[in-house]
């Protein structure tokens, strides 16, 4: 069976030995685990190890200079995008998704390469594991609240609300990322 259906695929832990170990693998230079021999490892220590390392890295993918930028589209609108839940207030007004992706298209091309690339390349895997979600349980709900602190980042001054608008932004962007990839040929 795929990885891709592998339930609880990103919720459930890897072996912590096997973890230590890749990460090892994959911080010796000169390689950094470039043809590294994963037999013997589950696609859980795979799935732990990239989580792993978004958090632990020194800022989010998505920059802190860009993450109001990011939230901003979806402000007031979260009801409609994601749908009801509990502590939502209706949206302010009519909710545009084509005008709110060319501006997330927009905001996405201003990124640096550095940023841009593994951002669309994340978005691109989330919606390959969410489009399996009937068999590896892991929805785009799921998916957005466990990758959300690396990809739009997650401050300890953010509010639980800030926190929920990250989020539901991160929810549209996997849902909408073939829009994305295509806005973004030839870059």
């Amino acid at each position: 069976m795929a990885g891709t259906e592998q339930e609880y695929i990103f919720e459930r832990a890897g072996s912590p030995k096997h973890i230590r170990e890749l990460h090892m693998a994959f911080d010796r230079p000169p390689l950094y685990g470039k043809g590294f021999d994963w037999s013997g490892y589950t696609v859980w220590d795979a799935a732990s190890l990239l989580l792993q390392y978004l958090l632990q890295l020194p800022e989010s993918i998505i920059p802190v200079a860009f993450q109001d930028r990011f939230r901003s589209p979806l402000r007031g609108h979260q009801a409609q995008v994601t749908g009801p839940m509990e502590g939502r207030r209706p949206s302010v007004d009519n909710f545009d998704e084509m005008a709110t992706l060319r501006v997330y298209q927009a905001l996405i091309q201003e990124l640096l390469p550095l940023s841009r690339q593994p951002l669309l390349y994340l978005l691109d895997l989330l919606a390959v594991f969410a489009s399996k979600s009937r068999v590896n349980k892991m929805t785009t709900q799921k998916l957005a609240a466990l990758f959300q602190p690396g990809i739009l980042g997650n401050s300890l001054n953010y509010t639980v609300e800030e926190c929920r608008l990250s989020q539901d932004v991160l929810i549209f962007l996997i849902e909408y990322q073939d829009h994305l990839l295509i806005s973004m040929s030839g870059n």
